[in-house]
């Protein structure tokens, strides 16, 4: 038994990664991989989120971006490796998550606005798109995960889910884990032209480019606008050029000789840039190199099929718990007032007490601390009762004929099974999600 701490981390398969993936989660992936029991997965479902009209590349980004971290020393024997979207888990409990959580809480995550605002040409208002924090805690919560990697950037997205978790295990007692954030050194780097790094923006340096196409981006890179001569003191503090050397650079006593003559107007751009693109290539190098000699395309697949399934041993394990019956577990006394709202004795009173009357009474004498879990249980039972009384008798009456009855059983389930086929068939291939 793995007696580690669990750490939760995934990435949404929407293009080829950049340098920022490598320094903002990938080395810091490699690096957990020692001390904690580390699933990662491929986030296609999140991915769907705001990308759901064009799904061509999921997959196919998917197999690609594993490669990636294979290459970049994430290892399938030491870490769980996985597919979202291969564990169906996932999406129940991201539904049991949005039954208990305030439309609010979504509406006032900071980049729920701010992508919809920059992101015009998409149709973002949608319930995954809002939702989208729901399925991020659900994929965490899912495995227990003690910790999550993030940046400083990400802390507050990790406290919604923070709060998630405490407002369901407020209703249900204490069945999910609350994840903490695990500072990555690195936050975020900027793109090359000093705005957020994303593809989109076509600012990025991809771990697959060569060292043709890296010289020519770094070439083109922001540095300090207001420096227009080399003999011009220019600033370092914020200038891309310096924070990648940081990053990449190994070289401190260059890095810092680089820095002191930048600030004084005694180097040129061309010498910073032509000294970072050594040490990018020097980074990247050896990356394409495991990458092609570790991930090929039919082994990742291998892996990814035997992590998903290690995945949703522990995912069923989960759920399991969260199945369970709860009333109020804060409530150990009948003269202690309950609450009501989410609690699922009197959801079932809701949905199979005819009696209005009766489930009212309860209610309002559950939330004054002057009824017992007992009676409400045992009136919830004779409800129920009631309503399984006449099934029953018919039960007994089918079971009487055992062979008639599995025969259309069989053949019920053999259509109902060829329709389910066809219909996943073109669901899956629509999505593309081909794996």
């Amino acid at each position: 038994m793995n007696d580690k701490a669990r750490v939760v981390s995934g990435m949404r398969p929407t293009g080829p990664l950049h340098i920022g993936h490598l320094v903002g989660a990938l080395r810091n992936w490699t690096t957990l991989q020692e001390r904690y029991d580390c699933f990662y997965f491929v986030a296609d479902w999140n991915a769907l989120a705001s990308d759901y009209a064009s799904t061509g590349g999921i997959t196919g980004y998917a197999l690609d971006n594993v490669s990636d971290w294979i290459a970049a020393g994430v290892d399938p024997e030491r870490s769980t490796i996985f597919v979202q979207s291969l564990v169906p888990e996932h999406a129940e409990l991201f539904l049991l998550l949005s039954m208990v959580v305030p439309i609010p809480w979504l509406e006032r995550v900071p980049t729920y606005k701010e992508q919809q605002a920059q992101l015009t040409e998409k149709d973002l208002s949608t319930l995954g798109f809002l939702g989208y924090p729901l399925l991020q805690t659900a994929d965490v919560a899912m495995y227990d995960g003690r910790f999550v990697p993030v940046g400083d950037d990400q802390v507050p997205h990790l406290e919604l889910s923070r709060e998630v978790v405490r407002r369901f295990n407020q209703f249900y007692g204490e069945v999910l884990v609350e994840p903490q954030p695990l500072l990555t050194p690195v936050s975020r780097l900027p793109g090359l032209d000093n705005r957020k790094m994303s593809k989109s923006y076509g600012n990025t340096i991809d771990l697959l480019d060569d060292s043709a196409a890296v010289t020519k981006k770094v070439r083109q890179m922001y540095t300090d606008p207001k420096r227009i001569r080399a003999d011009i003191p220019g600033t370092v503090e914020g200038n891309p050029v310096f924070i990648y050397h940081d990053a990449f650079n190994p070289n401190v006593e260059e890095v810092d000789d680089l820095k002191a003559r930048y600030r004084t107007g005694t180097v040129g751009d061309v010498e910073v840039k032509k000294k970072l693109i050594t040490a990018l290539t020097a980074a990247l190098e050896p990356l394409r190199e495991r990458r092609e000699r570790l991930a090929q395309p039919a082994r990742v697949r291998e892996i990814l099929h035997e992590g998903s399934k290690k995945a949703r041993v522990v995912a069923e394990q989960t759920m399991d718990r969260v199945r369970q019956m709860y009333t109020d577990p804060k409530r150990v006394r009948a003269d202690i007032p309950g609450t009501v709202e989410g609690n699922p004795v009197f959801i079932y009173h809701d949905a199979f007490n005819p009696n209005r009357d009766e489930v009212e009474d309860l209610k309002a004498r559950y939330r004054a601390g002057k009824v017992g879990d007992v009676e409400v249980k045992m009136k919830l039972a004779a409800a129920i009762n009631a309503l399984l009384a006449p099934i029953r008798e018919r039960r007994e009456a089918a079971l009487a004929r055992p062979g008639q009855l599995r025969e259309m059983a069989v053949e019920g389930s053999r259509r109902a099974r060829a329709k389910a086929q066809e219909t996943m068939v073109r669901v899956r291939e629509a999505v593309n999600l081909r794996y």
